[in-house]
């Protein structure tokens, strides 16, 4: 499953750093701290990672990212639903479409867009 988040470092001198929670009915069932890349020009940090979908059973779940730097700390969550392991292959087929677009972004198409390639609909859940 692929994540992306983005984050701005505040003015600590201490580096940010973020932990991946992957939680079903309130309770954690994977955990990630992955390393961050250093800021871009503009200060940004962009993260782009997986996480091994295919160790979830299907389900409903909720991923929450918890960003710190010094005594600061954001959170943000987002669900999503795994429906079924594919038969072609190990990939595990994640149901996006509940939960796309996310808030604030109603103008920003699906990540597969219009493409109906055989990865998009590994991901999106889109019918062949």
């Amino acid at each position: 499953m692929g994540v992306y988040l983005s984050l701005r470092p505040g003015s600590s001198p201490e580096p940010p750093s973020v932990r991946l929670e992957v939680r079903q009915d309130g309770q954690l069932v994977g955990l990630a701290v992955p390393e961050l890349p250093g800021p871009d020009a503009n200060g940004r940090i962009a993260y782009m990672g997986e996480m091994p979908a295919d160790r979830f059973p299907p389900g409903r779940y909720e991923l929450l990212a918890v960003a710190r730097q010094g005594a600061a700390e954001a959170r943000q969550a987002t669900s999503f639903a795994i429906v079924a392991a594919s038969t072609r292959t190990s990939e595990t087929i994640i149901d996006l479409r509940s939960v796309w677009p996310p808030p604030g972004l109603a103008a920003v198409p699906p990540p597969c867009g219009a493409a109906r390639s055989q990865a998009c609909r590994a991901v999106c859940a889109i019918p062949p």
